[in-house]
């Protein structure tokens, strides 16, 4: 079995729809049968039942959960959970109201194995305003 990492921090100011939706879009990635997907969450700080609902939810598909009793910023939680990866070769990192494409994962991976010379690699996003319901595409810089 090859296991992925995601890397997620929560706060209270974030949106449970939207941490929910952010999940859901991790276990619902196109892989091969013999990929899992591991999810390291951290919770910066107290949050709210809302929050704790969703986590609830999702907490036998969370690998790993790891609370802060105060809001110690997201760098803080992040290097909390790289202390905790396991022996996945690929670490993903998501915001709690970010959406995977359900390819996104297996595109990555795939772009790894073509170029064993690259450690890191960023991409495009779509930015969705949800009072206007309006997008625009931001895209990463390339070489």
């Amino acid at each position: 079995m090859i296991s992925l990492a995601v890397l997620m921090a929560t706060y209270r100011q974030d949106d449970p729809v939207l941490l929910e939706a952010a999940l859901r879009s991790l276990l619902d990635q196109q892989l091969p049968s013999d990929h899992e997907v591991r999810i390291y969450l951290g919770i910066d700080g107290p949050v709210g039942p809302e929050l704790e609902d969703v986590i609830e939810r999702y907490a036998d598909r969370i690998h790993r959960l790891v609370r802060s009793p105060h809001n110690n910023g997201l760098a803080a939680t992040l290097n909390k959970l790289i202390f905790l990866l396991g022996d996945e070769p690929y670490v993903f990192r998501m915001d709690a109201d970010d959406l995977s494409m359900p390819t996104r994962f297996q595109s990555q991976i795939l772009f790894f194995v073509e170029h064993p010379d690259v450690d890191i690699i960023g991409t495009d996003i779509t930015e969705w305003d949800r009072s206007s319901d309006q997008t625009r595409c931001v895209a990463f810089a390339r070489d």
